[in-house]
């Protein structure tokens, strides 16, 4: 799984916003809080779902049910808006 081209995610004072570089069409803005930039990093690398949940569970000290809980939703929250290349 990939964020797909034309996609960045930048820094704004504590904020982290996923900016389209390159396509007219995402008409909204997705802030991210810690966890969500994490996985956004992550899926912009390439990760699986697994190596997410992986993630989660090493930063942040959760069991793997919460961590997959976690993803899932991120994952279908960027589905919903076209970010993701799977």
């Amino acid at each position: 799984m990939r964020i797909k081209d034309g996609y960045i995610l930048k820094k704004v004072s504590d904020s982290a916003i996923i900016v389209p570089v390159s396509n007219p069409f995402f008409d909204s803005v997705m802030t991210l809080n810690d966890t969500g930039e994490l996985l956004f990093n992550k899926l912009f690398e390439g990760a699986t779902a697994q190596e997410l949940v992986n993630a989660l569970i090493a930063e942040y000290e959760v069991d793997e049910k919460t961590a997959k809980r976690d993803v899932d939703v991120f994952i279908d929250s960027l589905k919903r808006v076209n970010l993701l290349d799977e």
